[in-house]
């Protein structure tokens, strides 16, 4: 019998139902769903019957309903992501928190599962894969910032000067794609920003082939890490970092649909990967 939690997701915007679900070796799974308005939040509140009540109360902190809005989605987002692979309801997943703060967990059922959650003003994503260290980041490519100051404070010496010799035009598009690359792979090494952004770099090369070089602050060769760059619609870019031996990973990704019976799979273009599209 489905939980409150799974009932008021699956009526919710990005709908959530519960079916198992196995993720081959191999492979990542890429939730996508989009992040419902306060309103709509609020005529459900299915974050308050599965989120802890340390969730709970970190979500509270936030001052801005629309903070807190998308927090107790994500949140939710990854539960039940989560019960789709491991025979846990939404609610009983627990968590253990790593030295910088990185989420794994700590049910044994789920102790092969690794996962990684990003979200904009708009969507959140959720990865899944087995037993490979995994990150994700979403951004939305269409925000406006001084661009040329953020490369020159996170660009490696030789991103920098790729960056510079792009035309005014196209420095957005690829600022978003180099900065995707680097956080997600500081968030697979769960290090946060202790690890120096500079550390990773990545080089585009021609028919959407990517190369990662990692200085010595990294403390590891890049030779073990795969990366890939997608494009979701609406102009948001999602980067993808996993230790998987440099192998290309197969990618499945799924859009939550409110009033879907079923997550509709997409077809994400692969902009550039370690391997080529």
């Amino acid at each position: 019998m489905p939980t409150k939690c799974e009932r008021d997701l699956a009526q919710s915007p990005g709908a959530i139902r519960p079916s198992r679900r196995q993720v081959p070796a191999g492979q990542i799974d890429v939730w996508l769903a989009r992040i419902p308005s306060a309103r709509e939040w609020a005529e459900l509140q299915p974050g308050r019957s599965c989120l802890s009540a340390e969730e709970r109360q970190a979500c509270s902190a936030f001052q801005r309903v629309e903070d807190r809005v998308r927090a107790e989605f994500a949140r939710a987002l990854l539960r039940t992501t989560l019960a789709r692979y491991a025979a846990v309801l939404p609610e009983a997943w627990e968590f253990v928190l790593g030295e910088h703060g990185k989420p794994a967990a700590a049910n044994p059922e789920g102790s092969r599962l690794r996962f990684n959650l990003s979200h904009t003003a708009e969507l959140v994503a959720c990865g899944v894969t087995l037993e490979r260290d995994l990150g994700l980041d979403l951004e939305d490519a269409r925000r406006e910032a001084e661009f040329l100051d953020l490369a020159r404070r996170v660009f490696a010496d030789d991103e920098l000067a790729a960056f510079e010799a792009l035309a005014p035009e196209a420095r957005q598009q690829r600022f978003f794609e180099h900065w995707t690359l680097k956080e997600a792979y500081l968030k697979a090494r769960g290090l946060g920003f202790s690890l120096d952004p500079q550390c990773a770099s990545f080089e585009f090369g021609g028919a959407g082939r990517l190369r990662a070089r990692f200085a010595a602050a990294a403390g590891e060769s890049a030779e073990p890490w795969w990366f890939a760059l997608l494009e979701v619609a609406p102009a948001h870019t999602l980067a993808l970092a996993s230790k998987n031996g440099n192998r290309a990973s197969r990618v499945r990704t799924y859009f939550l649909e409110a009033e879907a019976a079923e997550p509709r799979e997409l077809e994400l273009k692969i902009r550039a990967s370690s391997n080529g599209p």
